[in-house]
């Protein structure tokens, strides 16, 4: 069974509509991940769990979008950020198309660490909406390819990381194969000081991590990949399940 809607015709997309009122959208983003994997490693994983959750629970996978805010990967090259009022404008129009499409319930499944700060202005301008001016029609909820992971990661990695490391370089031999270069695997990520600890700024991470990777990627193994793999399509095919039946009715 089909699952992404880039693939099905017109009239195969209103069948799925008839079947689950739930649609996935992977975001990923395009930046450096390294020497080792590609710009848009975020999206193809994103994209990857999505797909394999669907097939668990029924859902629709929307159109991958690649971009995302991300103007701390500026500093290198290969970075497409988009504006965060950029990145709403995406989530608004998308999550609207699909609801119009009879899919009223989306989840934006985020495979891009710090970027879920728009989708939650997003939830919070929704929830305006409905509470100032009527029901919008829909539900957006949105989850983070880490939180479908989590004990999974604990389990399977032997280091930390959170950037083209251990934990991505597996996914990525799962999700994107052919574009991991394993001869480019560097070793441990050196890794600077916090200038401001106790303090947040835009700055930070691109200071702290001057080659754009962390922990250690060459740990990374093919097996590891598939369990996190595994258990992220599963964890995100029950949050599918609840929100189904999810109830947004206020007392």
């Amino acid at each position: 069974m089909r699952v992404k809607w880039m693939e099905m015709t017109s009239e195969e997309v209103a069948a799925m509509a008839e079947r689950t009122p739930v649609a996935l959208l992977p975001v990923g983003s395009v930046e450096k991940h390294g020497p080792h994997l590609p710009c848009g490693n975020d999206a193809y994983v994103a994209e990857k769990v999505c797909e394999l959750a669907a097939a668990i629970e029924p859902a629709m996978v929307l159109p991958t979008v690649p971009f995302n805010v991300g103007s701390q990967g500026m500093y290198w090259p290969g970075c497409i950020a988009t504006r965060p009022e950029t990145t709403l404008r995406i989530y608004r129009d998308v999550c609207a198309e699909a609801a119009r499409n009879g899919f009223d319930r989306i989840v934006i499944f985020i495979g891009h660490g710090g970027s879920q700060t728009v989708a939650e202005f997003y939830q919070e301008e929704l929830n305006w909406q409905r509470v100032q001016a009527g029901d919008p029609g829909y539900l957006v909820f949105w989850s983070f390819v880490t939180e479908v992971m989590r004990e999974a990661m604990a389990e399977v990695l032997e280091t930390s990381g959170g950037h083209a490391c251990e934990y991505e370089t597996s996914l990525s031999m799962i999700a994107c194969p052919e574009l991991v270069h394993e001869d480019l695997i560097p070793g441990k990520a050196p890794v600077n000081e916090d200038q401001v600890p106790g303090a947040h700024y835009r700055l930070d991470w691109a200071l702290r991590v001057p080659e754009c990777y962390l922990g250690e990627p060459a740990r990374a193994t093919l097996e590891k990949g598939e369990r996190l793999m595994q258990a992220g399509a599963e964890n995100l095919a029950e949050i599918v399940r609840r929100v189904k039946v999810f109830d947004p009715e206020v007392p």
